[in-house]
């Protein structure tokens, strides 16, 4: 019969390893669901426009149709020039700031006539790149709610016609 003394050892050692098990199965869960990379690091880039045409919170920012980040924020910028009403705060991944060009422009795109709205921004030619904190500029919303409206219209057209 073991001593006393080998069965606390024994039943130490598989104490520490249900923790070390458990705290494993934990990153790994964190890790392979988590939409953030925690050895990336994020940076604010900043856009205006007249209508955030429904646009969510945590809604995708692409670069030429490539995942780059996140919105991170839509408020009122409290100016009353067009096309400054709507201030859009994106966090894009600091690595790909040197893709983005300065004249770049950013626009809210869809995924189709009624899918969820994205950022997209489409790359620009110059050599400059833009920096922490900066303002890439805005294609106007009007453009792509007018689209949106044509779609309906064909829509209920088809409907119709069926």
């Amino acid at each position: 019969m073991p001593s006393a003394q080998k069965v606390r050892w024994s039943q130490l050692r598989v104490g520490v390893m249900a923790i070390g098990a458990m705290v494993i199965a934990g990153v790994l869960i964190f890790l392979m669901t988590g939409e953030k990379k925690p050895w990336t690091r994020d940076v604010a880039l900043y856009t205006y426009m007249d209508n955030s045409a429904a646009l969510g919170r945590g809604a995708p920012v692409r670069l030429n149709g490539i995942l780059v980040g996140k919105v991170e924020e839509i408020i009122l910028s409290g100016e009353k020039i067009p096309n400054r009403i709507v201030k859009i705060h994106m966090e894009v991944e600091q690595a790909r700031l040197r893709d983005i060009p300065v004249d770049s422009v950013a626009e809210i795109s869809a995924e189709n006539v009624l899918g969820a709205k994205f950022i997209n921004i489409s790359m620009g030619r110059s050599p400059q790149t833009v920096q922490p904190g900066a303002e890439v500029r805005s294609k106007d919303v009007q453009e792509f709610q007018e689209l949106v409206q044509q779609g309906y219209t064909t829509l209920a057209s088809l409907q119709g016609i069926l």
